[in-house]
């Protein structure tokens, strides 16, 4: 269907039936939709709701705006005009494409302000009432007048195979939390060797932390997750010298001889006592088996206090060395030898961020490096895993090893108190393999536990949103969402 003027009468909105082939239409076109007043419609759209055919159309000449007619049946030309304008501007429109979202009980409206060379976005359950959405969309280019269609994966693979790109458009990412059930401290790997992505995790929901054992999860869109169930449990005889306060582990994906090598840092209560201290445990593969080294890699502080917890591996994409970071009450680095399981003891660094408060960033834990345009973006946690002000805060550097320049702005996600979000931290960060679209992984506090005679802290949740950089290379603050 499209609109067209026939004669000297006015643009109204016609339709036809295409040929099996679809190269040509059967017939000559009928009008589909003539208004009341005999005016010009143009700019069609039909969405379907609930047994009734809804048109978005586009008055010309005659007022300027969206306006819907509905009918149970598309071609009988019985339809019933709706008196208002849907558009949420005073300004001037057209193209109206509406859609439903998929697994929602939510429509989109977008129009092409085209004055104004931008679209904007409003969001409906009924189809009669609307609200402006503009915030919720990101667009890093400007379309006009155009309309979408749902497609499946295999098409999407089809169509990036035959027209590839390196600036591929955002990746859907579900609902938050994004695993069933408790868990905290997430990283995630995106394996070359399987083509998918892998988040690890403390397990959640014991008293004290007490969790022993890892769990992992893969998918091969940031939608999907699968259980692949326990690739590591210090109760087990996997792991000699631990029994037990399985937390917060990382993982490095490397290529030794020729053959892919996954090497699984992790922290865990020493059976021989002495605080908590950090092991490592290999493999062929992203979800095992993983066999430990035996012995734990770091067990002392190199301050003289805090916990040997929270480590973070990275491998600098300039260098190729790869290096280890840990610490609870400090933060430390150290180049990792090439075998991957111990480090360069003579490299070790100190680097904990001086200065800070619990509003903006002085730093507890959870270290996280990445590296992007010259700059080393290091990442950390701010006040108490309990506490709803958990939050994270960034700085950057010259080297892996620091020193570390904090951010002016240095807090890149906290709490939404409104949003019942509590206690954001402890994170990861993706980037899509060949692309500079980046998403934060995290944990929250679950919201039915944030009492603390619930035991909070103890009750976490797994997300996943997007991280954007600003033209200087700064962090933009990310808002986090259910």
């Amino acid at each position: 269907y499209w609109s067209m003027k026939y004669g000297d009468g006015a643009d109204v909105i016609y339709y036809a039936y295409a040929n099996k082939e679809f190269t040509d239409l059967e017939g000559e076109p009928k009008p589909l939709f003539i208004p009341e007043n005999k005016k010009s419609c143009i700019d069609g759209d039909i969405v379907y709701k609930d047994g009734i055919y809804h048109l978005f159309y586009k008055t010309e000449g005659h007022g300027n705006g969206i306006r819907v007619a509905t009918t149970r049946s598309l071609t009988s030309g019985q339809w019933e005009e709706e008196p208002d304008y849907k558009q949420q501007t005073p300004e001037a429109v057209e193209g109206a494409g509406t859609f439903k979202l998929i697994g929602q009980n939510k429509y989109i409206l977008m129009y092409d302000v085209y004055m104004k060379g931008k679209y904007q976005f409003t969001e409906t359950t009924d189809l009669k009432n609307f609200k402006v959405i503009d915030s919720e969309v990101k667009m890093n280019f400007h379309p006009r007048h155009g309309t979408i269609i749902p497609i499946t994966r295999a098409e999407l693979k089809r169509i990036t195979d035959k027209w590839p790109s390196k600036e591929m458009g955002n990746m859907t990412i579900p609902n938050n939390p994004v695993l069933q059930g408790f868990h905290a401290d997430p990283e995630i790997l995106y394996s070359h060797q399987t083509k998918k992505y892998y988040i690890y995790s403390t397990t959640d929901g014991q008293p004290g932390w007490g969790g022993w054992y890892f769990s992992v999860f893969s998918s091969d869109n940031l939608k999907d997750w699968k259980d692949e169930g326990v690739m590591l449990d210090l109760k087990s005889d996997q792991v000699a010298w631990a029994d037990g306060n399985a937390w917060a582990p990382c993982i490095e994906e490397k290529m030794v001889d020729g053959k892919y090598k996954y090497f699984f840092y992790f922290s865990g209560n020493p059976v021989a006592g002495g605080g908590k201290q950090i092991g490592v445990a290999v493999a062929d593969s992203p979800i095992g088996p993983f066999k430990d080294l035996g012995h734990p890699i770091i067990t002392e502080s190199p301050v003289g206090h805090g916990q040997q917890i929270d480590v973070d591996v990275f491998t600098d994409p300039v260098s190729g060395k790869s290096y280890l970071y840990w610490g609870n009450g400090y933060m430390a680095g150290a180049e990792l030898n090439e075998d991957m399981v111990s480090i360069k003891k003579n490299t070790l660094t100190v680097l904990t961020p001086k200065g800070g408060s619990l509003k903006d960033y002085a730093f507890r834990e959870a270290a996280y490096v990445f590296y992007r345009n010259g700059l080393y973006y290091f990442m950390w946690s701010v006040d108490d895993t309990g506490s709803p002000n958990y939050h994270v805060a960034y700085g950057t550097s010259k080297s892996p090893l620091g020193p570390i320049k904090v951010a002016k702005k240095p807090v890149v996600l906290i709490q939404d108190p409104a949003k019942e979000i509590y206690g954001p931290a402890h994170n990861a960060v993706l980037q899509i393999p060949g692309t500079d679209e980046w998403y934060i992984v995290y944990h929250r506090i679950n919201k039915n536990f944030i009492d603390r005679e619930k035991g909070p802290g103890v009750h976490r949740e797994v997300c996943i949103d997007r991280m954007e950089f600003n033209p200087d290379g700064t962090i933009r603050k990310v808002v986090p969402t259910l």
